[in-house]
């Protein structure tokens, strides 16, 4: 709901800089840029060419990647117990 009724709204020369790293849903496709532009986005970024949130879902928990061994430690220090 967000993604299309809030962030797509926005202009396509808004800078995004990404608060994450590969191995996470959030991070399943990044690229090697340290930022980029919501236009550069919505042409090549395969995820924002969906348009159920259903497929979108789907799209984001399907393939991922094995998370990076600190998201263990990260959940520890999250959970307070780390």
């Amino acid at each position: 709901d967000s993604l299309h009724g809030k962030l797509l709204t926005l202009p396509d020369h808004l800078e995004i800089y990404p608060a994450h790293f590969g191995g996470a849903a959030c991070g399943k496709g990044l690229s090697g840029k340290p930022m980029s532009t919501l236009g550069f986005e919505r042409l090549f970024n395969p995820a924002l060419q969906i348009t159920s949130k259903e497929a979108f879902v789907e799209f984001a928990l399907t393939d991922l990647p094995e998370p990076p061994p600190v998201f263990a430690v990260n959940r520890r220090i999250n959970a307070g117990v780390g």
